[in-house]
């Protein structure tokens, strides 16, 4: 019995393997990249100390482009959000009686 049965078969296209192991190549690659990237920053941060960087105008002006594409949590991670039950209650106002 083929077609309505609940025991239904999935195959997979060779076309289709190919673009998911592409996918997953490229994936791989890109954290890889992030990965240094990230490195290189804090190395570069741990030999400049705690001096600010001077930045020129056209530096800071490349660097907001891409942090405007990046959104307001391309610098950090966003906040994990906490689960029903670990609200702290403490930390919300009192409703006004």
């Amino acid at each position: 019995e083929t077609g309505t049965g609940s025991t239904m078969s999935f195959v997979l296209k060779p076309w289709q393997l190919l673009v998911m192991i592409g996918a997953g190549w490229i994936n791989r690659q890109q954290q890889e990249v992030i990965q240094y990237l990230r490195t290189e920053n804090q190395v570069l941060k741990e030999a400049h100390g705690k001096k600010r960087i001077r930045l020129n105008d056209d530096q800071r002006r490349r660097l907001a482009v891409k942090g405007k594409i990046l959104g307001p949590y391309g610098q950090k991670t966003p906040p994990k959000h906490k689960s029903r039950l670990s609200l702290n209650f403490r930390d919300t106002p009192s409703p006004p009686i």
